[in-house]
């Protein structure tokens, strides 16, 4: 399951909503070719030159997560967080919690009105879209997303994963489009 049904998943949801809103699609489609102008081949080091496909990239990890119930964690002090009633609610350490993805990722208190669509222009925070400085292990997270999960249990296939879908779709988009069926709509 980890890498490559959690890229595939990614891919596939991200070439739905192109298909759903062709303005972005042929954007996309624009700077692959674009692309394809200056590189004879693709390479790690010319990503950069794809701003577009990482806008596009980062707003499908939003909307669509791969994982989208997130991760578990375990309280390591004793915590008091507010209810949904607004009173205090006591956690032990030790207590599970979990940390959904798809809920926070579409918040609107988090992400404004249009949380529920999908833009790839959407303002990020600078630690929610990768900079085109090289991959390393560099994690694109926040308080309100992270697809990845955090800190040192984090994905250990996200870098492997972004360099994937970029090398996917640069091939993808080099040759061929893609529609949704009339039953699709």
């Amino acid at each position: 399951f980890a890498g490559h049904d959690t890229t595939g998943h990614t891919l596939t949801w991200l070439l739905y909503e192109l298909c759903k809103h062709p303005k972005y699609k042929q954007e996309l489609i624009k700077e692959v070719d674009a692309y394809w102008l200056k590189n004879l081949k693709e390479s790690y080091d010319t990503f950069h030159e794809l701003p577009f496909m990482t806008k596009c990239l980062t707003e499908t990890l939003r909307m669509w997560p791969a994982l989208a119930n997130g991760t578990y964690r375990e309280i390591e002090h004793d915590d008091t967080i507010t209810g949904i009633d607004g009173n205090p609610v006591n956690v032990k350490k030790g207590t599970y919690c979990q940390i959904m993805n798809w809920t926070r990722h579409r918040n609107p208190e988090l992400w404004g009105k249009d949380a529920d669509t999908f833009n790839p222009h959407r303002e990020f925070k600078d630690s929610e879209i990768w900079a085109h400085e090289g991959f390393g292990t560099y994690n694109v997270s926040s308080d309100r997303y992270s697809p990845f999960t955090y800190g040192p249990r984090n994905c250990i296939g996200k870098n492997f994963s972004h360099m994937e879908m970029r090398l996917i779709l640069l091939n993808l988009f080099k040759n061929y489009d893609f529609e949704l069926s009339y039953d699709q709509l």
